[in-house]
Formats: structure tokens, sequence, C-alpha cells
């Protein structure tokens, strides 16, 4: 009689802890991340301006890659100058709304990009390796 309780209690306990394992695995399925909606909104193109330095306007533009990274390309047409070739990002990272980027100028310079991602505006800082910098701001165009 007690094994057949035992049996019937621990059957019981079990049952219950894999209907809230598989609730929560499924509930967590189905809610996407903050980061996963701003990655999504992330990518696209992208049309601004900056300054410091000679201040010009810019466009990005980010995708996602099949295997879930960011990558993207960046043009900047300083005022008075020629448009620049695309420069590949090297990194691409957002985590949240917070995005963090960097490419090399023509020259080989590091440039690092940081900004937030809020609704279609994108905008945040840039610096070189030398700490010349400024700030920038873009709107998402497609």
């Amino acid at each position: 009689m007690k094994i057949k309780h035992v049996w019937f209690t621990l059957c019981f306990l079990l049952g219950i802890v894999f209907l809230a394992n598989s609730q929560t695995t499924s509930k967590s399925a189905q809610t996407p991340t903050k980061t996963t909606e701003s990655t999504a909104l992330l990518v696209g193109k992208w049309k601004g301006s900056y300054d410091g330095g000679t201040p010009g306007t810019c466009e990005m533009e980010f995708s996602r890659k099949a295997n879930g990274t960011l990558s993207g390309q960046i043009v900047i047409h300083p005022e008075g100058g020629e448009k620049s070739t695309p420069a590949t990002f090297d990194s691409v990272k957002l985590e949240g709304n917070s995005l963090t980027a960097s490419f090399s100028d023509p020259d080989g310079n590091p440039i690092q990009v940081e900004g937030k991602l809020e609704s279609k505006q994108l905008k945040g800082t840039w610096k070189t390796a030398n700490n010349e910098g400024g700030s920038w701001q873009t709107t998402k165009s497609q």
C-alpha cells in the first residue's frame, strides 16, 4: 500500500515539474527579447549627418547574417569633399538598444561608433584612436 502511495506521489510531482517546465519553455520561445526586436529595427538603411572635425552627411546600412551576427557598412560625405567609398564595419554589436561598431578610415585608422536606437532614430558618438570625435544622428530610410 505504501509503495503505491509513494509511486503515485512521485508521478504526480514529476508531472507538475514537467508541465511547469514545458509552459516556461514555450512562453520564452514565443516572447521576443528586446535585443531581437532592436535587431529587426536596426536592419536596413540609415541616413543622417555627423559633426566633429569636418561635418557632413553619412549613410549606414546594417544586415543580419544567416548565423545571426550583424554586419554593415558606412559611407561618409564631408562638406565640400567627395563621398567616401563604403567602409565595412569590422564589428557590429547591439545589446538592447545600445549599438557599438567599428570600422577603419581609408588610411586604416580605427573609428569607434557608439549609439542608441530609438524607434526610427539612431544617434550617438564616434571617436578615433587619437580621441578626435563628434556626434552623429540618422533616421531609418528603408
